[in-house]
């Protein structure tokens, strides 16, 4: 099922391209917020189909439409790399960055790279048997957990290419990897998963076997872990969304169950110390949770790029700044966005 594909290296475009804020607009964060971004850029001319920010940082990997990946610098609003499988444009179905910002995975139909964010330069490229519809790279970069459409998700080591298959009775729409270090020093390595067949899974990666699963009344379309794997986000496409503790039984209920209205969250980032949620959704909506207090600080709605369209933005990808005073947000139509915050410290 895996081939490591020993490819030449080929060129990379290196960019540099900077902004200059749109609006300024800073207020201290309260339940009513400035709806107009303190900063916006284009990303991507013809739109985004993935992106990958991590929980804390200031960089992203963004997948335009017809232009491969590319890493950006949200600091200088900068391209530094375009990232592309061949000579020619490839069309990008999935991208993740390492909680390190080491490493940068690219995700073709059924082929993964991996990249220096450093250097730019490709790491090694990978060949799978199934259609990859979602990634997650561990906090070093050197493990990687894939969701497929041939009704299993896959948990490969990057630097020895070996991998473990986890069959699922249906699609897997959207996976999580998540890591931390045990009393004796022993990296644990856990993995969430969320399917067609309306349940979201959670495996021990470190042995390949199934923890735990949680029911859903629909499809899990998006699923996300917390940094050190504390907290699981289950969303289930047009209805509810939910915070699970890991570590709790399956069958205890959610430590925080929300109706979803209107919208389904398609994009989502916990902050470093597990205390903030970041959430977008499908109605270009960001949310942010404050979960010790289990309550909505904030919220957002993204411009639409062009007025007159009736088709609005869904968000692609959302994060924090490494200090936590501002939240980013990635748009379907290509636009990257930022707001300043201010949150209390645990």
């Amino acid at each position: 099922m895996f081939t490591l594909l020993k490819t030449k290296p080929y060129k990379m475009l290196i960019r540099a391209c900077c902004i200059t804020a749109l609006s300024t607009l800073s207020l201290p964060l309260t339940g009513c917020s400035p709806t107009s971004p303190e900063t916006s850029l284009i990303v991507a001319s013809q739109g985004v189909y993935s992106a990958a920010l991590p929980s804390q940082s200031n960089i992203a990997v963004i997948a335009s439409l017809h232009h491969g990946a590319s890493l950006w610098d949200l600091t200088r609003g900068a391209r530094l790399y375009n990232w592309n499988h061949t000579d020619d444009y490839t069309l990008i179905s999935a991208v993740a960055l390492s909680e390190d910002q080491s490493t940068a995975l690219t995700a073709s139909t059924h082929q993964l790279a991996t990249w220096s964010t450093a250097s730019g330069k490709s790491l090694g490229f990978l060949r799978v048997g199934g259609r990859i519809l979602s990634a997650s790279l561990s906090k070093k970069g050197d493990l990687a957990l894939l969701g497929l459409d041939n009704y299993s998700a896959v948990f490969i080591n990057l630097q020895t290419t070996l991998a473990k298959a986890l069959p699922h009775p249906d699609q897997v729409n959207s996976i999580s990897l998540a890591e931390k270090i045990d009393i004796d020093g022993a990296r644990k390595i856990i993995g969430l998963s969320g399917s067609n067949d309306n349940k979201a899974y959670l495996w021990d990666l470190n042995h390949g076997s199934l923890l735990k699963t949680w029911q859903a009344a629909r499809a899990i379309n998006h699923v996300n872990l917390s940094t050190d794997g504390t907290w699981a986000l289950l969303s289930s496409q047009h209805d509810n969304w939910s915070i699970r503790r890991t570590s709790r039984p399956a069958d205890e209920p959610a430590y925080l169950m929300i109706k979803r209205r209107d919208g389904t969250i398609t994009a989502s980032t916990f902050s470093h110390n597990e205390r903030y949620l970041l959430l977008g959704n499908t109605a270009r909506q960001i949310e942010l949770w404050d979960l010790k207090q289990k309550e909505k600080l904030a919220e957002w709605r993204t411009p639409k790029r062009e007025l007159w369209s009736p088709i609005g933005n869904r968000l692609m990808g959302v994060g924090f700044n490494k200090n936590l005073t501002a939240i980013y947000a990635v748009t379907s139509s290509g636009e990257l966005h930022s707001w300043p915050i201010q949150l209390k410290q645990p």
